[in-house]
Parts: structure tokens; sequence; C-alpha cells
């Protein structure tokens, strides 16, 4: 993430979007299907989390080659090498039960009663030294039922030592299993295959496929030859994050407000090292009528704010105060100022300022801010229009910014709790 300022702020995604694909791509839909997206088709793909399929957003991939003439097929096609194949009973093109794309052909594997072993060769092809593959494919068991079994990529090695294999417990749903490994040339070519300890289990088997990928990527269907698909491309664009200022509607038209007195409270902190967000309201009830980041001394307006940093790269000298102005009255404001040192950088602090007409009071850490005003007019409702969360500065106290920090909690009161009430709910315990 590039972005100007002095600090990183939260992440931003890009705005990604889907150009095209020279092939057809696979993907999972909501239900769990494997459906096959056409040429230039954006997917927008779903996994498996354990309780249900969810959405894992726009899917986009390399360029990648299953190598396996026969992803649907899984024995004798090039012949066992390893004679260990008579350890189970096996039955290609199966109808038993439906494979991951909705098609009624699938592998089916009953384990033997002696062994527990069972290798398929893998497509005649040359491995490169060193490079890295991935082996994969679906399985499952019988209805009701469950059973171990583990893939193997007989003989090569893992990267970090030990045999090449994955180990799963196998349900009556699908899974997708896989093993990674670099290729090494002094061992013999590796072998696709299903290892189970359990005797006379039911498994069955389909989507095998080879890549030379550091994991498994999105299903390619083979019959007879090797298939690529094609890599999706993409654009992706700068985008812009609008600072955190939050809207509620019109409050008035929704009976959110009390016309004549009420209170607001705000627990935060700040996360600035200098003088980035001082004169900051960082919770205000407000008629803006320019811009929600820059209060004007001619806006209605209710709010708690903090003053960090005075120049001051320390971020230390700091306070909290609260501020109410009636635009229609020239000169009739309230603010209270809990003075400098009143918050520091990453601290916690918590304010509230309960008001009536010519009865207004702040209180933060249990501390009162300022003195009780006992002439102020409350602005009305028809004026205020809105609740910011985060918004800038007001013409009374000059320039400022946005609140830069973390938001724990805000309340809003529809009376004036007592100066007990909230120097109890400031108080940080």
């Amino acid at each position: 993430q590039i972005e100007i300022g002095a600090f990183p702020t939260s992440f931003i995604p890009s705005d990604t979007r889907f150009t095209s694909r020279s092939s057809t791509a696979t993907y999972h839909d909501e239900t769990g299907i494997l459906r096959t997206a056409p040429v230039n088709g954006a997917r927008h793909g779903y996994k498996y989390d354990g309780r249900k399929w969810v959405e894992t957003g726009l899917i986009l991939e390399t360029a990648s080659t299953n190598m396996l003439y026969h992803s649907t097929k899984g024995s004798d096609l090039y012949g066992d090498v390893l004679a260990a194949e008579a350890l189970w009973t096996i039955t290609d093109s199966s109808t038993d039960v439906t494979a991951p794309d909705g098609s009624s052909k699938t592998t089916k594997g009953v384990s033997g009663t002696s062994g527990n072993s069972w290798y398929w060769q893998v497509s005649p092809f040359s491995y490169t030294n060193g490079t890295t593959y991935t082996h994969s494919a679906w399985v499952r068991t019988a209805a009701g039922t469950t059973g171990t079994v583990s893939m193997n990529v007989y003989p090569q090695t893992l990267a970090g030592g030990g045999a090449a294999a994955t180990s799963i417990t196998a349900t009556d749903e699908w899974q997708r299993v896989s093993v990674t490994f670099p290729y090494n040339s002094s061992t013999a070519n590796p072998y696709i295959g299903f290892v189970s300890p359990q005797y006379s289990r039911t498994f069955y088997f389909w989507g095998w496929q080879i890549e030379a990928h550091s994991g498994p990527t999105s299903y390619i269907k083979t019959l007879g030859s090797a298939v690529t698909r094609a890599a999706d491309v993409a654009s992706s664009v700068a985008y812009t994050r609008e600072e955190d200022v939050t809207f509620i509607g019109n409050l008035a038209k929704h009976d959110f407000l009390e016309q004549s007195e009420g209170t607001l409270f705000f627990e935060a902190s700040t996360i600035v090292d200098s003088d980035y967000a001082y004169n900051s309201f960082t919770l205000s009830l407000s008629s803006e009528t320019t811009s929600p980041i820059n209060h004007q001394s001619n806006d209605d307006l209710i709010g708690l704010g903090n003053n960090m940093g005075f120049g001051s790269s320390s971020g230390n000298a700091s306070s909290l105060l609260w501020y109410i102005n009636d635009a229609s009255i020239s000169g009739d404001e309230a603010f209270g100022n809990a003075g400098s040192g009143a918050i520091s950088k990453d601290n916690p602090f918590k304010m509230a300022l309960a008001y009536e007409t010519n009865n207004a009071y702040g209180y933060a850490d249990g501390t009162k801010v300022g003195a009780t005003d006992t002439s102020v007019t409350i602005p009305t409702t028809s004026g205020i229009n809105m609740m910011i969360i985060g918004g800038g500065n007001v013409g009374r106290i000059g320039s400022g910014n946005p609140h830069n920090g973390h938001v724990r909690k805000v309340s809003y009161y529809t009376q004036r709790l007592s100066e007990a009430e909230i120097q109890a709910l400031t108080e940080n315990n």
C-alpha cells in the first residue's frame, strides 16, 4: 500500500476489475457445485468453511496446465508399474455418486482385505529437476461412512524432507487433497496414489490434476491430452477511501433527537504521534452545510472533541473539549476545555457532554471539563440533521483534521444526565 501521509492507515483494497481470459475455467458456486465459466467470463467463487459455502470474491489466477491426460479416470490408463492395484477393487466410470461438477462418473476404489496400498502411474511427461509440482484429486467415501486415506507421491519427498504425502479423514462429502513437492531427478518418476490402512472401505476419486505450481489451482478438465487454463487478466486502479465519517440519516425526521436536552458519550483513543488530529470533533450533532469534516461557526453543533498535538512531535500536549453552538444567535457559544496533557497517544479516554438550555457541562475520564455553562441556547432539532463520528474541526477552535484513532463506544441519551451520572460514566474503571 502506498498513500500520502506520515503514517499508514488501515488496508485499502485496490479496485480490481476482470478484463479477459482466453480459455474456460472452473469455480465453485454457492451450492458447492463445480461450474465452468466461458471464455472471457469472470469467476466469483465460493469456498467451504466447514459449515457452509462462503463467497471468496473475484478469482484471478495465473495460467496453469493439467499435465494428466485423463483427469476423470484413475486406473490402468498407463499401466500399474508397482503391481499394487490388486489390493484394491477399482471401478472406473462408477455411477454410485455424483462428481463435484455434477457429472455422473467417478473412480470407485474398495480397499483390499490384506494390504493398504494402491498406486496409479502418472501421465508420460517429463518432470524438470528442482521444479515444484502439485498433485491433486477429489476424494470421498460411501454415504454415511468415513475413512482414513492418504495421497502419496512416491518416491518423492517434501521440500523439508519426509514422504510426499497428505492424509485426511474422508467423509461422504467431496474433499480436495493435494501434495506439493520439488521434483528430485535422482529418484524415480513420481506416482500419484492413495493409501488406506482400513480394509474393505469404499472410496471415490475424481478430478486428477498435476501442475507445475506451489499449490492446487482451479480444476482443469482433460480428456486425452494436457490442457492449459489461460491466465485471468484484470486491471487494477487506485482506490480512494473517504475519511471515516458516519451519517445517520435525517435525525429530526426520525425522531432521533430530543428537542430540549440530551447527553453524548464517546470512548476512543488517538494513534497519532504528532499534530495530525488536532482540533478534531470526534462525535457531534450538526447541521453541517459544507463539509462534514470542516464544521463552520455558522453550523448548529453539539460536539465532543480533542485537541491533539499542538504541533508537538511527541503527541502528548493534548486536551479534551466540548462545544455547543446555535448558529442563529451570534456569539452564543458554550465551550469547555480539559487543558493540555489530558490525553496521550494510544491511551483510551472517555468523554461525555450533558446539556439543556442554560445548563451544559462536560466530563472526561471522571473529571469535569471546564465550568457549567448557564447561559447557552441548545440548537433546535430542525437545524441539526446528522450525527458525525470522527468529523473534523469547527470554526470556534480554528483549523483541524478528522479524528485519527480507534472508536470503542458511542452513546446518545435523550435526557441530560446528572453530573454524578456522567462522572461515573466517564471514569476509567
